[in-house]
């Protein structure tokens, strides 16, 4: 056994008497991240985000240790967080964008893979993976544009504009698509 190894025997015997201590915590979220090991990593970073849910830092590297581990709607709920509290950093909120576009791609294949339009089921299954469902459904929404596939399109900016009726930008692009279908009525239905 190692140097490293014998100091991480004693963070672990340390951190199971204390899970919140962070100097053990951190020690041992690095150690396992030199190791490769992001999972072990991971519970050790977001046991430090216990005891300071606000550093900055560490909410970035969780967000980065859920996507590496295949979680992006973690990762995505750990990024909006980050932008809170640093607003201006644009390689984090463009990070975020792509893993938005990411989810909305697999969105769509569920969504025009079915002649039933089940928004509401999608909604939901969102909402187990990520708490951004509105900037993924949005990101849906310009996938859908971008495919022209308006029927799709306007099925989700209804549906959007039922959860965000105050959101002026996709009342003004829902009125046209609905009097162009004749469909006026559905934005008084509930």
């Amino acid at each position: 056994m190692n140097d490293s190894e014998k100091a991480a025997e004693y963070w672990q015997q340390l951190v199971a008497l204390a899970p919140d201590d962070i100097q053990a915590n951190a020690w041992l979220a690095k150690f396992y991240l030199k190791k490769g090991n992001t999972g072990m990593a991971l519970i050790h970073v977001e046991r430090q985000l216990t005891v300071d849910p606000i550093n900055a830092d560490l909410i970035l590297q969780a967000a980065h240790l859920h996507k590496e581990r295949g979680r992006p709607g973690k990762a995505l709920d750990y990024l909006s967080l980050y932008l809170e509290l640093v607003p201006a950093d644009s390689g984090v909120r463009q990070e975020r964008e792509q893993i938005r576009g990411e989810l909305a791609e697999g969105l769509i294949a569920l969504l025009t893979g079915k002649k039933e339009n089940n928004i509401e089921q999608l909604w939901q299954d969102v909402g187990t993976m990520t708490r951004d469902r509105e900037g993924v459904f949005l990101h849906l929404a310009d996938q859908l544009r971008k495919n022209g596939e308006k029927r799709k399109l306007t099925d989700v900016l209804l549906f959007l504009h039922r959860r965000l009726p105050s959101d002026k930008h996709i009342y003004q692009e829902l009125v046209p698509l609905l009097r162009e279908e004749g469909g006026m009525d559905e934005l008084s239905s509930p």
